[in-house]
């Protein structure tokens, strides 16, 4: 199980790229990273976490 998050520079306050990861795989086990594009959302759709789902926020 591992948590990863990124804020891209548009994101940030002072235009940093941040990127972070918390893992509890083997030292040497590779880790392979992909792009999800972003979607489109309406208001009332909600997001599917691991066990429960909260709205979408319009940034």
């Amino acid at each position: 199980m591992c948590d990863t998050l990124v804020a891209l520079k548009s994101w940030t306050k002072n235009g940093a790229v941040i990127f972070g990861k918390n893992s509890d795989r083997e030292k040497d086990e590779p880790h392979v990273i992909i792009r999800v594009p972003r979607k489109k959302h309406s208001k009332d759709e909600k997001v599917k976490c691991t066990y429960i789902e909260i709205p979408h926020k319009k940034l």
